[in-house]
């Protein structure tokens, strides 16, 4: 989401690590290997064949929201779940699609290829390399309007977004 300010706020990312004894996690919190826990169209291949997942898995996620950031379509477009699963099973094929996120930030599909690997070895394994990434990017752009003029250009104060009760109408 993004805030009429234009501070952007992750409401829910991933799987949240739990304590002991809910089903599937180890005494560690983490996930045991054959268990299927997600959403189908923004997991990673090896947590689709239920096997042991890691920050990498959640890069992959991170991959396929950004796609959907870019391009406002889905990377995976099954309408099922075994459409997904499917899909996913030969997600490398779709990585051409890519390229068409460099009209929007050239280099980006690059990127994206470094994070939806099929095989997580293949894969950026930290968030901190993908984020010291993004940043390079975008400082190779030229600059912009910032969010927060964007966001305030599409609100003209009650053209595309309801009144903020807290700020008073």
């Amino acid at each position: 989401l993004v805030s009429r300010e234009g501070m952007v706020k992750i409401l829910d990312f991933g799987l949240a690590q739990a304590s002991e004894g809910v089903a599937g996690l180890d005494a560690g919190g983490s996930l045991r290997e054959g268990v299927l826990r997600g959403t189908p169209g923004y997991m990673s291949p090896e947590q689709a064949r239920g096997e042991a997942i890691d920050a990498r898995s959640d890069l992959f996620a991170l991959g396929l929201i950004l796609f959907e950031l870019g391009t406002g379509q889905r990377f995976l477009s099954g309408g099922s779940a075994a459409e997904l699963l499917s899909e996913l099973a030969q997600v490398e094929s779709g990585l051409d699609r890519l390229a068409q996120l460099d009209v929007l930030l050239p280099g980006l599909a690059l990127l994206l290829r470094g994070v939806l690997r099929a095989d997580p070895a293949a894969r950026m394994g930290r968030a901190s390399e993908l984020g010291v990434a993004l940043r390079s990017l975008l400082r190779s752009q030229p600059p912009g309007p910032d969010l927060r003029s964007f966001m305030a250009r599409l609100d003209g104060r009650g053209a595309a977004f309801p009144p903020d009760p807290q700020q008073g109408a």
